[in-house]
């Protein structure tokens, strides 16, 4: 991972209690089954107006971007809805993991995005600051996630018809 400023980089793999930001002792929680395992890309809470980060994928994966606070966001989310990236519901795969010491959880908003192999870069931050974290998991993980989901949803529904 990289950036056009001064920032150290961590990652780590995604479980209960795994540090969120290199700054800050918030930790993630209530992690779904899906993102478990996946990896998150670390670096200070709080990045300065014209950010551009950048990372490295070695395979194709599922890209979360999260946003504890959607008017700190330094308008990534508009942006990166610009680039393909779409709304991830909170329904969805599980729900979504809770940021411990967030002030206000009910307002997280994430995209995501099926990213291929290669290097990314992001859109500058255009705001004073922006506040946001990176979860990625492998592309052949979510799949056989999705896939273990679907046998499950036919199991109960044959279960229910032969009932």
């Amino acid at each position: 991972a990289g950036s056009n400023k001064a920032i150290l980089f961590t990652d780590g793999v995604l479980d209960e209690g795994c540090q969120v930001w290199t700054d800050k002792a918030f930790v993630y929680q209530n992690i779904p089954q899906v993102m478990k395992g996946g990896h998150v890309i670390r670096f200070p809470m709080r990045l300065q107006q014209d950010t551009i980060l950048s990372f490295e994928l070695l395979r194709t994966c599922v890209g979360y971007m999260m946003v504890p606070d959607p008017d700190k966001d330094g308008r990534l989310l508009g942006n990166l809805t610009k680039m393909g990236w779409a709304v991830r519901g909170t329904e969805v795969d599980g729900g979504l993991p809770q940021i411990m010491g967030s002030k206000e959880p009910e307002k997280m908003r994430v995209l995501w995005s099926l990213l291929p192999r290669g290097v990314h870069k992001l859109p500058r931050t255009e705001t004073k600051e922006a506040t946001v974290s990176i979860i990625l998991i492998s592309a052949e993980k979510y799949k056989q996630y999705k896939d273990r989901v679907a046998l499950r949803r036919q199991r109960r529904k044959r279960e229910k018809a032969s009932a």
